[in-house]
């Protein structure tokens, strides 16, 4: 009976010290997902203060800005795409790159800061077109945020994760 209770007792000691091992573990591996998530958010938060907008220049360009409106630097942005609303044009807007300064890249941008880049709209056959009062546009953008996460975003919309540098 002594050798039954000893193995028992031995087995039950190891129980013990088995859950008492992995139990610690278990809570840390949750600590560490539920601090991902909150991180994650906290970090795609900060890229939905990076904004866009635009404002009419002249009769046949507007300014498009992107404005860094997180409390930290964002680097590589890149104006992708900007359009009319469907509903509104026929024809498509594109970076128009006589104009200076247009640069459609900005290495860095400070919170606060903005790009400014300019934009025509133009019909099939590349002649200019005026933009209508109260036109809307769609503005698509890129960048990358101070942990190097890369993001693409369209107005309106929330930012979305990319892998690598966003392409229009």
């Amino acid at each position: 009976m002594g050798d039954v209770w000893n193995v028992g007792t031995t087995l039950a000691t190891l129980l013990i010290a088995l859950v008492s091992c992995l139990a610690p573990h278990h809570r840390t591996l949750k600590a560490d997902k539920e601090a991902a998530t909150i991180r994650a958010r906290s970090t795609a938060g900060r890229a939905s203060l990076v904004t866009a907008s635009a404002r009419q220049r002249s009769d046949t360009t507007i300014d498009v800005l992107i404005t860094n409106g997180a409390p930290s630097p964002i680097a590589d942005v890149d104006l992708l795409d900007v359009r009319a609303e469907a509903a509104e044009s026929d024809g498509t807007w594109r970076l128009t790159p006589k104009f200076s300064p247009n640069t459609a890249t900005a290495c860095v941008l400070q919170p606060g800061e903005s790009l400014t880049s300019h934009v025509q709209l133009l019909d099939p056959a590349g002649a200019l077109l005026a933009p209508r009062s109260g036109m809307r546009f769609l503005i698509t953008f890129g960048f990358r945020d101070l942990d190097g996460q890369w993001w693409k975003r369209d107005i309106g919309q929330p930012p979305e994760r990319c892998e690598t540098r966003p392409v229009a």
